[in-house]
């Protein structure tokens, strides 16, 4: 079933608007889709919003009730995508049950948040900081032995950050230990998004043992910034959290920021989206994404994207090609599609393959963009499992871990 594609919205019989929920016509022609009801999300004029729809493979046609909108839209051109099948179509016997059950429909629909998907928020980035003219690189030969500390995305991007140079990495369950041990250590570096959580906590335990503190975060004014000795903050969107895109993005581009970001954005939504586009990513179940030797770092960074999204719900790895050469596809799976960026070994991993093109093989801001841009092409093919989990999960997040956390991040 195709989960994206545009529609044209035209004139219909308007029975809709008679019992309290006018709809929205749209003419598809013959697409791969079941008769049902669905949630789904459309863009049109630069906005979004929440439908609920039923589609008759019979006539072609999709009704749809937009939820708070009064516009008209009529031979507008609007981009669809489906969130989650709510049932199949079914007969009423009055129009009473007819409303009843459109509104259960709309209560089901609603429990979906409304959220950027993350090839948006990829995108986002690049214009972000593509109007960004005065980055300037960040100084990491100014360390002499640092240990860097982060958590989860935090961690791997200090790894890649100072992967050329002479450095310890922690964890922050990790961090006393290792300065009480180490000696020779004379810088802690903290990467931290917010400034806060665990970060204060971490630079006044550098204090105590006495050494230079610095620390990389998105936040002007966050408690871990009174405390470091020094600290670089740069610029992020609003995003939904555990994405993490402008933020990671950003420390690692401040490596280098000369890279041309309208060629990036120009690569990924053209040369990329080319290949991509051609792939129909709900016939597999799995999923091995081949990276070059040169991003061995950027492993684990896609592999906690794929779990934040989809939980256990879709197998993936993420190896590189030296890494292939290991036990990695002793058993083999005719549902598992290899997605391989820059495969310059001719080998063929498996029964299903897409070679994929790579922007260059020096610079891991560019790779974790069109890396994520990848995950979100799998994000929209299937349910939307972030979209249901985020809002309880983060309500529960307060009792698990003492933190506070919206689904929206607002650094």
């Amino acid at each position: 079933m195709k989960n994206a594609f545009l529609g044209i919205v035209i004139h219909g019989k308007k029975l809709g608007r008679t019992i309290g929920f006018p709809t929205a016509n749209v003419a598809l022609g013959k697409w791969l889709i079941e008769d049902g009801v669905y949630s789904l999300k459309i863009t049109f004029d630069n906005s979004e919003y929440l439908w609920v729809w039923t589609y008759r493979e019979s006539i072609e046609l999709f009704e749809a009730h937009i939820f708070e909108f009064d516009r008209d839209i009529y031979d507008k051109n609007i981009e669809i995508h489906i969130i989650k099948k709510i049932r199949n179509n079914k007969k009423f016997e009055s129009i009473t049950d007819l409303k009843n059950q459109i509104e259960q429909d709309s209560q089901e629909a609603r429990k979906i948040i409304l959220l950027p998907t993350l090839d948006e928020i990829v995108l986002r980035t690049l214009n972000l900081y593509t109007s960004k003219k005065d980055i300037q690189p960040i100084n990491l030969q100014k360390f002499q032995t640092p240990i860097v500390v982060g958590s989860g995305n935090g961690y791997y991007t200090g790894r890649i950050l100072f992967r050329n140079l002479g450095a310890f990495f922690a964890t922050e369950s990790e961090i006393e230990q290792k300065l009480s041990n180490i000696p020779s250590i004379t810088d802690v570096v903290v990467i931290s998004a917010s400034g806060e959580k665990h970060a204060p906590i971490i630079l006044d335990t550098a204090k105590k043992y006495q050494k230079n503190t610095f620390l990389i975060s998105s936040s002007e004014q966050s408690s871990g910034r009174t405390k470091a000795d020094d600290s670089l903050v740069m610029p992020k969107i609003e995003e939904p959290y555990t994405y993490n895109t402008s933020t990671y993005f950003g420390y690692i581009f401040a490596e280098n920021p000369t890279l041309d970001l309208a060629a990036l954005k120009t690569f990924i939504t053209k040369t990329l989206e080319e290949t991509l586009s051609t792939i129909d990513f709900i016939q597999y179940k799995s999923f091995f994404i081949v990276l070059p030797d040169e991003f061995v770092l950027l492993r684990e960074m896609l592999e906690i994207k794929f779990i934040e999204l989809f939980g256990r719900k879709i197998a993936r790895d993420v190896f590189t090609y030296e890494q292939m050469k290991h036990a990695t596809t002793v058993v083999t799976d005719d549902n598992e599609l290899f997605l391989c960026f820059g495969n310059t070994t001719g080998i063929q991993y498996g029964k299903n393959q897409v070679d994929l093109p790579i922007f260059d093989r020096t610079s891991y801001a560019a790779m974790m963009m069109a890396g994520y841009y990848l995950v979100w092409k799998i994000q929209i093919a299937f349910p939307p499992y972030f979209m249901e989990s985020i809002q309880e999960y983060c309500t529960k997040a307060k009792t698990q871990s003492g933190f506070t956390i919206s689904a929206i991040v607002k650094v």
